[in-house]
């Protein structure tokens, strides 16, 4: 295994806290406030209350399952991460800490309202929050510096 350096965990921890925090405040913003769809740019773009039971895109899972797994996934990833990556490159620690603060603000909401907060609207895609952004921006760059060093080896 691969020794990690407490520095590293505070880089990851203080990107996590600062994603989670982001997350959480955008979400209070939202329950107090969007009481109606706040329309951006016309038929594009706008801000609008969902309570999302599922999970990624809304993809329905029982709820017992959601609060097991996730702590599960974050583990295991963050092993993943720790044997395939250099964690202590600024790019790897931002883009871990990302994903788990993404994956924590989610869960928190999950835990103390039995849903997940969504106030996004883009297009026809489905409503989305900062967490979502944090966690699928940065397992697609993970995904693509993953082929990068696989294809370099």
């Amino acid at each position: 295994m691969k020794k990690i350096h407490l520095k590293n965990i505070v880089d990851v921890l203080a990107i996590t806290l600062l994603i989670f925090l982001v997350d959480f405040a955008t979400k209070a913003n939202a329950l107090q406030y969007l009481r109606e769809p706040l329309i951006i740019i016309p038929n594009f773009l706008k801000f609008t209350l969902q309570y999302n039971t599922g999970v990624a895109f809304s993809i329905g899972v029982p709820y017992i399952l959601q609060i097991v797994i996730t702590p599960i996934f974050l583990i295991l990833g963050f092993y993943f991460v720790v044997q395939n990556f250099d964690i202590s490159k600024w790019q790897i620690y931002t883009l871990t800490g990302a994903i788990i603060g993404g994956a924590i603000g989610n869960f928190v909401d999950r835990i103390v309202y039995g849903h997940v907060i969504d106030f996004i609207s883009v297009g026809q895609f489905p409503v989305f929050n900062i967490a979502d952004i944090a966690i699928t921006l940065s397992i697609f760059i993970f995904l693509l510096f993953y082929v990068k060093i696989t294809r370099n080896s």
